[in-house]
């Protein structure tokens, strides 16, 4: 029997964003789908973006280009209106940057941990054996990055029914997820209240590769931390 998933009672927009490949081809359509959702839906709360551009920063990187100026603005407005924004960090291995729009100083970036020992893992680049809460060797990291939330293996609903899949694209709708719990509980919560509780009650995990402690998401404990139950 299929798991129901972080949050099964939340309603989703879709967005169409990316190419037929469904790989990221450009910011313009990234940015022309945030401002849609800024305009035309009042009533999303949470945003979710799995995806990331080619170039890699240190955190913040909001002036760093035009681009990553570009998505400042854009998650920037959405924060300042209610919506809570989180983007996948990127799954290049780097252990100190992470893709646009990750960088966003606005924008939630997530990293993923390992959801279980399921033996010997092997993709993006990079080879290990597997733990419960691990840091996935593939995620993207530094002192940017604000959660970690599993994302290998994810199974999930598919095209088919299911599917499993892995990468840091898994592990953000699971922090965006939380969000909407938290929301279901205590609509009045601002995106500043959201990050606070998901990053206070997180279990600390540390990563090895550059020494820093980041929260990995705990959906039963942030809803405590605003006075819901379970």
């Amino acid at each position: 029997v299929a798991s129901p998933g972080v949050a099964p009672d939340a309603k989703i927009v879709a967005v169409k964003v990316l190419d037929r490949n469904l790989s990221f081809s450009g910011t313009a359509q990234v940015i022309s789908g945030l401002e849609w959702v800024r305009l035309n839906r009042p009533d999303v709360r949470v945003v979710n973006m799995s995806l990331g551009t080619f170039a890699l920063f240190s955190s913040p990187c909001d002036g760093a280009s035009a681009p990553a100026m570009a998505f400042s603005q854009s998650i920037g407005a959405l924060k300042a209106r209610g919506t809570t924004v989180f983007v996948s960090s990127g799954n290049d291995r780097s252990a100190n940057q992470m893709e646009a729009p990750a960088c966003i100083s606005s924008s939630v970036s997530v990293g993923a941990t390992y959801d279980a020992n399921f033996g010997g893992f092997s993709l993006f680049g990079c080879s290990e054996t597997t733990a419960p809460d691990k840091v996935a060797c593939f995620g993207n990291s530094g002192p940017g990055l604000k959660l970690f939330a599993p994302g290998a293996a994810i199974t999930s609903a598919g095209a088919q029914g299911t599917s499993t899949f892995f990468g840091t694209s898994q592990a953000a709708p699971h922090a965006a997820g939380t969000a909407a719990l938290l929301l279901q509980a205590r609509p009045s919560l601002t995106p500043d209240d959201i990050e606070s509780a998901l990053v206070r009650t997180g279990k600390p995990i540390l990563y090895s590769r550059n020494g820093l402690t980041i929260p990995r998401v705990d959906a039963e404990a942030a809803l405590a931390s605003v006075g819901a139950g379970a």
